[in-house]
């Protein structure tokens, strides 16, 4: 038994615990549209920001609903596999329209980011 004893410390040491555990959260930054934001009938909305992560982006969805009915506007998933992504998608305004963006990032162990702003059109 005593033999066997530094035998199991080292593979406890081994594989037991990981050094590299993610435990951060990927960063979203929205650039537009901001919250609040007004826009006319026929303009032009853009979606523009970033998403980082210490390790790697896996996935992003971008999701344009009508925040009174919930419909699906628009909807993009984007698989960057890189430490950084950038967000620059388009929509046109239509009149009488509350939007709501949501955007969500998650990483390589599933570690997630929300934002969600509320923007109009009149």
């Amino acid at each position: 038994m005593k033999r066997l004893f530094p035998i199991i410390v080292v593979l406890f040491a081994s594989f037991g615990c990981s050094k590299d555990k993610d435990t951060q959260n990927p960063v979203i930054l929205l650039t537009t549209p901001t919250l609040g934001q007004v826009f006319t009938n026929g303009a032009s909305i853009q979606i523009i920001g970033t998403v980082t992560d210490d390790k790697i982006v896996n996935e992003v969805l971008v999701r344009v609903t009508n925040a009174v009915t919930g419909a699906v506007i628009i909807e993009f998933t984007s698989t960057p596999q890189s430490p950084s992504t950038s967000l620059n998608y388009m929509l046109g305004a239509n009149s009488g329209i509350h939007y709501r963006l949501q955007v969500i990032a998650k990483d390589g162990v599933r570690n997630d980011a929300r934002v969600t702003v509320e923007f109009t059109c009149n």
